[in-house]
């Protein structure tokens, strides 16, 4: 069963998480038949497992990943 509370208090997260990115006009998620993200782009620029945690958007990938896994 979903936690609706869980949820909002996450995709509140999120929303703050991407007001600080202030500059993001585009936002997009991938994710793979496991429903894991895998890959982040924003404004053009791809991030990965391999790259996010050293970007700005560690901490936005995790939450956004969370979210999915808990909307399942």
């Amino acid at each position: 069963m979903v936690n609706v509370s869980s949820i909002l208090t996450m995709s509140t997260n999120i929303i703050t998480m991407i007001t600080k990115i202030q500059k993001a006009f585009f936002i997009q998620c991938l994710v793979d038949d496991d429903n894991d993200l895998y890959e982040l782009t924003i404004n053009g620029k791809t991030f990965t497992l391999d790259n996010v945690y050293d970007s700005p958007y560690g901490d936005l990938f995790d939450e956004l990943n969370i979210t999915i896994d808990k909307i399942q």
